[in-house]
This record gives C-alpha cells, sequence and structure tokens, in this order.
C-alpha cells in the first residue's frame, strides 16, 4: 500500500518526496515494481532514481533488467546519450531489450555495422526465425541489408 500510494499521489512535489523516501526502503522488485508503475502512468523522470538503484544491485537479473528498462525510460526523455550508454551496460549483462533497442538506435544514427552485430546475435535467439521476434529480428536485418546494399 504505501508504495501504490507513493506512486499515486496527484501533487507532484508530495509524490517525489515520497518516492524518495521509499527508495531506502524498498527491496529489489519492489523497486522494479516502482519504476514499472511509474512508468506506466508517464512519470518518466520519476521512475529513473528507482531504476538507478536496480542497476548498481546485487542481484544480477534486477542489475541486468533495472539498466534495460533505464535505458527505455531515458531514450523515451530524450537522453539519448544516457540511453545508449545504459543499454550497453544491459547488453553487457546480455539483456536482449537492450540489444535490440542499442541496435535500433545504432541503425537510426547511421552505425549499421555495429547494428547489423547486435541484430545477428539476437537472431541467435530464434535462428530459424520460427517465433514473432525471430521473425522480427530477420525483418530488421533484412532492411538494414537493403539500406546499405540498395
Amino acid at each position: 500500500p504505501p508504495l501504490r500510494q507513493a506512486a499515486d499521489y496527484a501533487d507532484p512535489r508530495v509524490r517525489a518526496s515520497a518516492v524518495a523516501g521509499l527508495l531506502t526502503l524498498l527491496d529489489d522488485r519492489e523497486l522494479l515494481d516502482l519504476a514499472h508503475r511509474l512508468r506506466a502512468a508517464g512519470r518518466l523522470a520519476e521512475a529513473e532514481p528507482a531504476l538507478r538503484r536496480l542497476v548498481n544491485s546485487a542481484d544480477p537479473d534486477h542489475a541486468r533488467i533495472g539498466a534495460s528498462v533505464l535505458g527505455a525510460v531515458l531514450y523515451d526523455l530524450g537522453r539519448i546519450d544516457e540511453a545508449e550508454a545504459a543499454w550497453r551496460l544491459a547488453v553487457q549483462r546480455r539483456d536482449p531489450a537492450a540489444a535490440m533497442g542499442l541496435a535500433d538506435l545504432l541503425a537510426r544514427r547511421g552505425q549499421h555495422a555495429e547494428a547489423l552485430e547486435l541484430y545477428h546475435r539476437l537472431r541467435q535467439l530464434d535462428p530459424a526465425a520460427q517465433t514473432d521476434f525471430g521473425l522480427f529480428i530477420r525483418d530488421r536485418i533484412d532492411q538494414l541489408l537493403r539500406y546499405q546494399n540498395p
């Protein structure tokens, strides 16, 4: 209940204060839940501190997910260079969602070789493209190759 109440306060100053106070009391699972609730509510800047705490978690899964979601939040906030850094950290921790975000970002920047490398690594998760994810990755690779070699 206190977690939900802090995330749902209407006054942004009260909400930010309540959330900041809670961060020190929450375990990793609760931090991730709070970050997801804030992000879903469009309160991206408020989700950032919880995600930054998760990035430094002793639990490798929470640290990986924290870095990946942090990258997405920073990207949505328009802080592209910071998003790239967070996604690179998550990719080092083997997060496929971060690899996808980073590959898409690199492709948009014209860094096609590195983007293709990431897409090929993601394709290894479904080399026969038998799932929607595998088909999606195959299409991304094909699009990028067509763009490079018209």
